[in-house]
C-alpha cells in the first residue's frame, strides 16, 4: 500500500507532465513487464537475468559491479537458494 503522500506526488507529476505514472511493488512490476511473454520467453529471460546477476556479483561486469560489498556472500546465498529449488 502506497503512502498517501506518494500517491499525491504521483498525481502531481502526472498532471504536471501529462504522463501516466505507474508505481508497482517488485512482483507486480515483474508481472506487468512480462505479461505478454510466452513461457519460453519467460524462461529465457529468467536464465539471462540469473546470468547477469551472477556475472555482476562475480565482478565480471565491471561497469555495474558493486564496490565494497559482500558479493561473495551474496553469491553463496544465491547458490543456496537455487540449490534448494532444484532439490
Amino acid at each position: 500500500m502506497l503512502k498517501p503522500e506518494v500517491i499525491e506526488r504521483q498525481n502531481d507529476f502526472s498532471a504536471l507532465t501529462n504522463v501516466e505514472i505507474l508505481l508497482f511493488n517488485f512482483n507486480d512490476w515483474l508481472k506487468y513487464q512480462t505479461e505478454d511473454l510466452s513461457p519460453v520467453q519467460k524462461n529465457l529471460l529468467a536464465t539471462e537475468w540469473v546470468r547477469a546477476v551472477v556475472e555482476t556479483f562475480a565482478r565480471r561486469r565491471y561497469d555495474v559491479a558493486p564496490l565494497d560489498e559482500p558479493c561473495e556472500n551474496w553469491l553463496q546465498d544465491l547458490n543456496r537458494l537455487l540449490s534448494a529449488l532444484v532439490k
